[in-house]
C-alpha cells in the first residue's frame, strides 16, 4: 500500500488544542502545608476534562510491565507503576503558562518563567496491576515540580508522603536531608531498605500507606479534575489498590525541569 488517505491523520488548530486544555476561570486553588512539604491543591482545574482526556488517551505508549513480562526487555527507564504516555509540550503551551503562574504566585517555586519549562506524561494504574521491584514504595523525582492532573475518580487513591525516621528518633523527609546529614542518616537509611529487597522482582500491588520503615505523614486525594502540586524531591508514592479496585486511575503529569 503506497499511497495514505488525509483522513486518518487527526490535525488541530493551536487554538483548538488551547481549548481542550483550557483552565477552568471558577476554579478553587487552596494553598497547603505538611510538615514542610508545601502544596498546592486545585479542583476543577479543567474546563473540558473529559475532552482532555478523550485527546490524550489516543497517544501510544509502551507499557513497561508487559514488556518485561513478555520478552525482559523494555526501552523505558522510568521505575513508575502502570504505564506512561509521553506528550510532548508543544501541545500544552498555555497548560504550562498556567500551571506557572499558579505554582509562582503561590510561592512554591521562584524561577523565572523563561526558565521554568514543563514537560508532560500519563500515569495509567489499572486493576490486577502488578508490582515491579516493590515500585510501590515511596521515591523521589528527578525534577523539581511534580503537578498532578486527575482525570479519574477512583476511591482512595491520591499521592501520599513519607518521612524515613532514624533509630535516634530524627526524621527525615527526603534523600537530600539524608546526605547532608551530619549523624550519618544515610547509611542507616540504606541498611535499613535492603530489607525491602527492591531486585525481587515481580509482587502482588501493595496498598502501601506506611510501615515501620516508612510513616506515612500526609495524603492529598485524587479527585477528578483536580490538581495536586508539589515538590518531588521529598518521598512520596502513588496511593492505589489494584488488588481490589475495579477502576483504572489515569492522570497527567506535568514536571517542571
Amino acid at each position: 500500500m503506497s499511497k495514505i488517505s488525509l483522513d486518518v491523520f487527526h490535525r488541530y488548530t493551536a487554538s483548538q488544542l488551547d481549548a481542550i486544555c483550557e483552565f477552568n476561570p471558577a476554579m478553587d486553588i487552596e494553598y497547603g502545608e505538611a510538615e514542610g512539604t508545601k502544596y498546592i491543591t486545585i479542583r476543577d482545574v479543567l474546563l473540558r476534562p473529559d475532552d482532555f482526556r478523550e485527546f490524550i488517551s489516543k497517544f501510544p505508549c509502551e507499557d513497561r510491565n508487559i514488556s518485561i513480562e513478555q520478552d525482559n526487555n523494555t526501552h523505558i527507564s522510568s521505575k513508575a507503576p502502570g504505564f506512561q504516555q509521553p506528550i510532548d509540550k508543544t501541545y500544552f503551551p498555555i497548560m504550562g503558562q498556567n500551571l506557572y503562574t499558579i505554582g509562582r504566585n503561590h510561592n512554591l517555586f521562584k524561577y523565572r518563567q523563561e526558565d521554568a519549562k514543563f514537560e508532560y506524561y500519563t500515569n495509567c494504574c489499572y486493576p490486577g496491576m502488578k508490582a515491579y521491584n516493590k515500585n510501590y514504595l515511596p521515591h523521589v523525582d528527578p525534577f523539581s515540580i511534580a503537578s498532578n492532573i486527575y482525570l479519574t475518580d477512583v476511591p482512595n487513591s491520591g499521592t501520599s508522603f513519607f518521612k524515613f525516621m532514624s533509630p535516634s528518633g530524627k526524621e527525615y523527609y527526603s534523600v537530600s536531608e539524608l546526605v547532608r546529614d551530619k549523624e550519618k542518616g544515610f547509611a542507616t537509611y540504606k541498611r535499613g531498605l535492603e530489607k525491602y529487597d527492591l531486585n525481587s522482582g515481580w509482587s502482588e500491588w501493595k496498598y502501601y500507606t506506611g510501615d515501620h520503615f516508612y510513616q506515612r505523614y500526609h495524603y492529598i486525594p485524587g479527585e477528578y479534575n483536580s490538581c495536586s502540586m508539589y515538590r518531588g524531591n521529598r518521598w512520596h508514592s502513588i496511593t492505589y489498590d489494584s488488588v481490589n479496585s475495579t477502576d483504572v486511575r489515569y492522570s497527567i503529569v506535568g514536571v517542571l525541569v
